[in-house]
């Protein structure tokens, strides 16, 4: 069945389309925004979804272009092997250059280390796999620019390939907090998780759209000017469109391998938190402690768990995929239930 030829509404969990989902979360290494908590929440957001894989990336100041192509081509390569669809993520500086396209930068400073993003994005829109690409960045929708070609010398494209822009070409985005886009598209993805289904790119951009309007100070009685100068700024929605039959890239909260008893990590004292983590959000829904904390990426962390309680241990275990965020998360599970 070709890729453009059913609609999202018609796929169920047996007919989904892709095997799993890889994303990647691209930042730079000097980056000075003080965005790595919103893009450890945006983490937590993808694997509440039970995404494949999800990779943090930081960009390096040294050979910044050919580093980050070959990561890139790296992933690509994984998700075409595994069948999966690709999700690139970028959070960080961007401008547009003299000849109007988007460049993204490490940070404010006059040289700061740089990349031509519309000839990195090349090995993504050629890719044999369908591709989603959410940019929060200043002029992020520049990175549609790529899209203006003369289809009688371009071969027709046999992905889907899709941008969610946090802003348009001619706009500055916000910064972390409140009113970011990530933030935004963090708190979405969580509800969608819990909501289950699937669910189109083209829909997750019409639900933010529409809460960021109804957030919009201009609908919030005595707001003051400062509340519309750190106001949401309204996001982008780009599809590369073949066709008027264009169908848009479906997502789900992917199904978890069943682990067998020989899968299971060791649950010793010593051991049982150097393989992996439980995703917090999922397993303060399997177990409800006494006390609950929150933290500035969102999830819910429920305890106290005893250290002698095996049988718990176990039955997490089983129920969530044990490989993601060990050392982040773990840690500050560690610190909150007092081990």
């Amino acid at each position: 069945m070709s890729t453009y030829s059913a609609t999202s509404s018609s796929y169920s969990s047996s007919s989904y389309p892709y095997n799993g989902i890889c994303a990647i979360i691209i930042s730079w290494d000097e980056d000075d925004l003080d965005i790595f908590e919103e893009l450890l929440g945006l983490q937590a957001a993808f694997q509440s979804l039970n995404f494949t894989s999800v990779k943090m990336f930081s960009i390096p100041s040294k050979d910044s272009f050919s580093t980050l192509l070959v990561e890139l081509q790296a992933q690509k390569l994984k998700a075409s092997a595994d069948g999966s669809l690709l999700v690139v993520y970028y959070g960080g500086h961007g401008r547009l250059s003299t000849n109007r396209r988007l460049r993204l930068t490490a940070n404010r400073e006059p040289r700061s280390p740089s990349i031509d993003w519309i000839s990195m994005q090349a090995i993504l829109e050629c890719a044999d796999i369908d591709v989603f690409l959410i940019l929060d960045c200043c002029n992020a929708s520049a990175a549609a620019s790529s899209f203006e070609q003369d289809l009688e010398d371009s071969p027709e494209p046999t992905n889907r390939f899709e941008i969610l822009a946090g802003c348009g070409f001619d706009s500055v985005t916000r910064g972390a907090g409140r009113y970011s886009f990530t933030n935004a598209l963090k708190t979405e993805l969580f509800e969608q998780s819990q909501r289950g289904g699937i669910f189109s790119v083209s829909q997750l951009y019409q639900w933010l759209h529409a809460k960021m309007i109804r957030q919009h100070p201009s609908n919030i009685p005595d707001s003051n000017e400062e509340e519309y100068e750190r106001c949401f700024v309204a996001p982008i929605y780009l599809p590369r469109c073949i066709d008027y039959n264009h169908i848009s890239i479906p997502l789900m909260k992917m199904d978890l391998p069943v682990l067998d008893e020989d899968e299971i990590p060791s649950t010793s004292q010593d051991s049982q938190y150097s393989q992996g983590f439980w995703p917090m959000a999922e397993a303060s829904s399997v177990y409800s402690g006494e006390t609950q904390s929150s933290d500035s990426s969102g999830l819910r962390i429920s305890g106290p768990i005893a250290k002698e309680d095996n049988s718990l241990l176990c039955h997490l275990m089983k129920s969530l995929k044990v490989h993601r965020s060990r050392q982040v998360i773990g840690a500050k599970y560690e610190e909150l239930v007092g081990w």
